[in-house]
């Protein structure tokens, strides 16, 4: 297996020995062949400075058939067969739940390798909901003497700081790269694109909507007003005020983060969204502890 470029993060990943790793940068950057290049260098049965590519165990990461590889997706559909406007990675996904027939990663890890080491993968580790990660807290902290987790996500900013200060964090980045990365967009990954429009508007109604909050319970509500009808335009939305709150304290932020993922499940069940934006607007000021 070949993984063109990323010179620095594959000196850093030949040398590493932790157990779990963050891999961040934004989408398309090759944050998941990186993985699949560290799973094959980790079981080569001929290892150098890049795995074979001839061995039993390269050939099978080659075919996506490696025994001591999985990954973990979020959620793309709802429970009830709606498209996920927030999909998420479920605590069914990462640890055994009584009444589920899912195969959890945690217990997948607990078994020994076919080769020499298991590799684990969250993509979308951003997406993890507050329970998810917190029943996973124990595998992150000590995973089995053969195996290794690395979570991908746009950004150590972008997760929950318990997952961030779990791991070592492997940066990708596309060669060329001038921007700011203390942005909203930065933290989604999203390094390399221009605004639409709808996402300039967007942004300004949440930085609109974030000084609402602190202000009085008019000024608060008017402002969930106008993020209601702007709520609508984009898929990014609640990922965006999700990166925007991460500049909060961190025992604000967990509080944020669930909140959202309430008004979330709220729209996509088809509650009334005005009242949900509502519920989410006094949530978020008691989270922030305005009075």
């Amino acid at each position: 297996m070949v993984l063109e470029g990323h010179s620095s993060a594959k000196s850093l990943l030949r040398q590493i020995s932790a157990h779990t790793l963050l891999f961040t940068g934004p989408e398309k950057v090759g944050r998941r062949q990186a993985a699949r290049w560290f799973c094959a260098l980790l079981n080569c049965q001929t290892p150098g400075e890049e795995p074979c590519g001839q061995c039993q165990s390269c050939r099978l990461i080659a075919q996506d058939e490696h025994p001591d590889y999985r990954e973990v997706h979020p959620d793309l559909m709802t429970t009830t067969g709606r498209l996920n406007r927030r999909p998420e990675i479920r605590i069914s996904q990462l640890v055994p739940r009584q009444g589920s027939s899912e195969f959890a990663l945690a217990t997948w890890l607990e078994s020994r390798p076919t080769f020499k080491t298991k590799l684990g993968v969250i993509d979308g580790a951003h997406l993890l909901n507050l329970s998810a990660a917190n029943a996973f807290l124990k595998t992150l902290e000590e995973p089995p003497s053969w195996a290794k987790i690395i979570l991908i996500a746009p950004s150590g900013q972008a997760i929950l700081p318990t997952l961030t200060s779990r791991c070592t964090i492997v940066s990708f980045a596309p060669d060329r790269q001038l921007v700011n990365r203390d942005t909203p967009l930065a933290r989604l990954g999203r390094f390399g694109e221009s605004k639409t429009n709808t996402e300039t508007e967007l942004g300004d109604l949440i930085e609109s909507y974030l000084k609402g909050l602190k202000g009085n319970l008019e000024e608060a509500f008017e402002a969930a007003d106008a993020l209601e009808k702007g709520w609508e335009t984009s898929s990014d939305a609640s990922e965006l005020l999700l990166a925007r709150l991460s500049a909060e304290v961190p025992s604000s932020y967990y509080m944020a983060n669930a909140a959202l993922e309430e008004f979330e499940k709220a729209l996509s069940s088809y509650s009334s969204s005005h009242l949900a934006m509502l519920v989410l607007t006094l949530e978020l000021r008691s989270c922030l502890k305005v009075a």
